[in-house]
Parts: C-alpha cells; structure tokens; sequence
C-alpha cells in the first residue's frame, strides 16, 4: 500500500499525486503541511527529519524529495508506461528536473514568498526582480520545446510532471507577467488534457 502525505496545493505534492495516477496506482493520501500541520510531530519527523512535504511510504519503504520520489515510482512501476527506456533519452529529459529545481524553483520560492505577505509589507523590487528572472529561465524551457513534443521528444515521461507541475503553479498565480510562452502554452495544454491531471483538480479546489 502506498501512503502519501502533503497539502494539495503544494507543487511538489501535486508531482507525486499526478504521477501515482498516471501510473493507475491506489493510494492513501494523508494531509499534512500547512494548515494541516502534522510534519512537527515526531511521527512525522521520524519518516521525513527535514518536516517538509512531500513523503511517501511504500509499504515500508520510506522516500522524501518529489523528484526522487517520481524516479523511483516510475522505474519500481512504470515500465510498461511512463517509463523511458532509452537511457540516453531519460536523461536528457531528466536534466530539465534538476535545472527545474536549482534554476526556476529558487526564484519561484521568492515570487511565492512575497506574495503571502500583505499588500504593504512586500518588497515589489524583490517580487519584480524574481518574475522577471523566472521569465527569462522560461524562455529556455520556451525554445527546447520549440523542437520538442515533449520534454524527452515525442514521449510523455516524469520530466514533464515535474516541471509541469511548477508551470501549473505559474499560471494560478495573480502577477504581472511580461511574456508569453507560446510553446510551453501548447505543451501545458496537452499535459492538463491528460485524465491522470485532471484527477488532481479537484483536490486543490
């Protein structure tokens, strides 16, 4: 039995839950984070120290970090699917989940952090600064798909839920933006037309 804990507006939590769908694997999904709290009791702390969502327990295998969690569900359970075989073509897709994490999320983490603040307590240099940056980091993304279906190609695999993911959260979020992505447009548009991502709609409403 697999068992995951987070909030449902959380990027990375929505990674896992989407992934377990399109995989057609049963789950239970605990809420925990935020409002939901839970992450500081020792329980918690005692599968995941760092009291951060997401967490998932495969019957007793214990595995923090979403993209870490992806890979391991995709290559424990997603061979017949998901899966990319080719491994020169995996891991041209799977680089786009780490430029993902260490390129666009830290400037997403400070779009997301001033805009909890109120009104008058956020830095709008600070905000205006992190959206423009995180535009012109998009525009890689902008120019690969150009050429590419699909992260890896023609192919739907992981990469695509995990940076997917954070350009659902992109486009929920209430901010000026200054340009347009015509073909992450077209690829977000395939991705959210899939079943396994509308399943995660109604768990964020």
């Amino acid at each position: 039995m697999i068992t995951v804990w987070g909030r449902p507006d959380s990027t990375n939590v929505r990674k896992v839950i989407w992934c377990l769908h399109e995989l057609n694997l049963p789950f239970e999904h605990i809420l925990a984070g935020g409002q939901y709290g839970l992450i500081t009791s020792s329980e918690y702390l005692n599968m995941n120290p760092n009291a951060l969502v997401p967490c998932l327990k495969d019957n007793n295998f214990l595995l923090w970090e979403s993209n870490t969690i992806l890979r391991f569900l995709v290559e424990k359970y997603g061979k017949q699917s998901i899966y990319l075989s080719d491994i020169e073509i995996r891991y041209s897709a799977e680089k786009w989940m780490d430029w993902c994490l260490s390129t666009l999320v830290p400037n997403f983490r400070t779009i997301m952090l001033q805009l909890k603040l109120p009104k008058d307590q956020q830095n709008v240099d600070v905000l205006s600064n992190a959206i423009l940056v995180f535009e012109q980091k998009l525009e890689l993304l902008n120019e690969h798909l150009k050429y590419n279906k699909m992260i890896a190609g023609e192919d739907f695999s992981v990469a695509d839920i995990a940076l997917g993911s954070y350009f659902h959260s992109w486009n929920k979020i209430k901010v000026k933006k200054n340009h347009n992505f015509p073909t992450i447009e077209r690829w977000y548009a395939a991705l959210i037309s899939r079943d396994a991502f509308k399943n995660i709609i109604p768990a964020e409403d």
